[in-house]
């Protein structure tokens, strides 16, 4: 939150809200703030666009991308719920610099029912200045050209004075009694009636329902609900002093896409739901750290890019090629390829050869495993790809499991039956070939010496891999 707003004038109050102070993290997208105890900022994104994003660099700010008109990222300042009897006169927004600048469109108005709007809006250095003598309560921007904006601040100019009397509302009724969306869509919600016509007309929306959130006029369908109940308020008061309220309901389900649907999907089609994806493979995870490739087989044509940062860090065999996943995402398209691809992804599931090959090997703890049970692990080596063998040989803690004792174990079970080569690549196993068979008393120092260090760690498997299975969200 901003500071506490600071008198100007008679009835005039002044607060700054700086990005750097709000609490974000480095990468993280930017949602709904409140800006102090009467007015609150809300970032959405454009249809083809990464979200807003805060970035930790100097004193810290969001990023908006831009595209063509109504498909740009921006944020919708609004009056809070409990709040109706402040007026903005003046907004001030500061980026980093000139150069991260850019063409926006401008919409401002006293209900979210009526919005006069300004295009080619520019700012006039690092800085762009709204101000509007008959005052208003909402402010939209959205960037609207190819340039990024980087805004670090946000002013706010406003009063307590009305710029016209208003008469007291005597009922609202709903639009619709219910809404049937899909899983991350954002869904307008259609205006209600207020009455009389020349009352306060405007409305905030409310639920209790934790599967849904609330972003200014907007539902956004967070989990699986049915019937949630959502309630519209008005803004403004009866003759008692009392907002009046209707409610509607939500129901939230599923909606499934394949990759071919995902790549395939039209310019006009793309929208913010996001879209579940089941069983799909993992075709590259090497590009960059946030970029992998996914496609529905290995002999399949399509194939569509997931990017988000942070999503695959290099070095870490979080996923890998030959591995396979269920995420959410939602689908978004690069103006300038003309090719889709995946952004704000969520998984569900995730599995690889060499998380198959940890779950089995360290399964149970019998007697004579070593001898009952190799083939079965070395089977499933057989079949890795090259980045799941690389993965089973190399990687630390990762996906829940510890790889360390997972090898430990399976070169115990190698030395022991004699294996010359258990990974099936020519490498020596940790780096210790065995002694020539003659050398019996030397190969048994050896054995011993691995089945001491896999006890330890055994020991550090069980204590870090709670699950055999990899889940990494319900």
């Amino acid at each position: 939150m901003a500071r506490s707003p600071q008198k100007a004038e008679a009835a005039e109050f002044t607060v700054t809200w700086n990005v750097g102070e709000q609490g974000y993290t480095d990468g993280e997208f930017a949602g709904s703030k409140v800006i102090d105890d009467n007015f609150e900022i809300n970032f959405y994104s454009g249809r083809y666009l990464l979200a807003p994003r805060y970035f930790s660099e100097g004193s810290g700010y969001i990023s908006l991308q831009g595209s063509g008109d109504w498909l740009g990222n921006g944020f919708l300042i609004s009056p809070r719920p409990t709040i109706n009897n402040y007026f903005i006169n003046k907004i001030v927004i500061t980026a980093t610099d000139a150069a991260y600048t850019s063409k926006m469109r401008t919409q401002v108005g006293q209900t979210m029912r009526i919005l006069f709007f300004r295009t080619n809006e520019f700012f006039s250095g690092a800085t762009y200045t709204f101000e509007e003598l008959s005052k208003f309560r909402y402010f939209n921007l959205e960037n609207y050209a190819g340039n990024e904006i980087r805004i670090k601040q946000i002013s706010l100019t406003y009063t307590d004075v009305p710029p016209a009397a208003w008469v007291n509302v005597t009922s609202v009724t709903k639009a619709k009694d219910h809404y049937d969306i899909k899983r991350g869509v954002h869904l307008l919600i259609d205006k209600p009636t207020i009455e009389p016509s020349n009352a306060f007309y405007d409305y905030f929306l409310t639920t209790e329902d934790t599967r849904l959130r609330i972003n200014g006029p907007y539902v956004v369908a967070e989990d699986l609900c049915e019937n949630a109940v959502v309630t519209i308020n008005t803004f403004g008061r009866d003759a008692g002093g009392e907002r009046l309220t209707t409610t509607f309901t939500v129901s939230v389900t599923e909606a499934p896409l394949t990759i071919d649907g995902a790549v395939d999907m039209g310019y006009g089609s793309i929208d913010e739901k996001l879209y579940r994806f089941e069983n799909v493979r993992v075709q590259d995870a090497t590009l960059d750290s946030d970029n992998i490739v996914l496609h529905a087989s290995a002999t399949a044509t399509n194939k569509i890019n997931v990017m988000h940062p942070g999503f695959n860090p290099l070095n870490t065999y979080t996923y890998v090629k030959g591995g396979t996943m269920s995420l959410f995402a939602k689908v978004r398209r690069n103006t300038t390829t003309g090719k889709n691809f995946l952004v704000e992804p969520e998984v569900i599931s995730y599995t690889d050869k060499a998380i198959l090959f940890a779950n089995t090997i360290m399964a149970s703890d019998e007697v004579g495993q070593c001898v009952t049970k190799y083939a079965t692990v070395r089977a499933i080596i057989n079949e890795m790809t090259v980045e799941e063998l690389a993965k089973l040989k190399n990687a630390g803690v990762v996906n829940g499991i510890n790889f360390s004792p997972v090898r430990a174990r399976y070169v115990a079970w190698a030395l022991h039956l004699g294996e010359s080569d258990p990974y099936g690549d020519g490498t020596p196993i940790s780096g210790m070939p065995l002694v020539p068979e003659n050398s019996t008393t030397q190969n048994n120092n050896v054995l011993l010496v691995i089945l001491l260090s896999f006890s330890v760690a055994v020991f550090l498997y069980f204590l870090t891999s709670k699950r055999k299975k990899l889940y990494l969200k319900k």
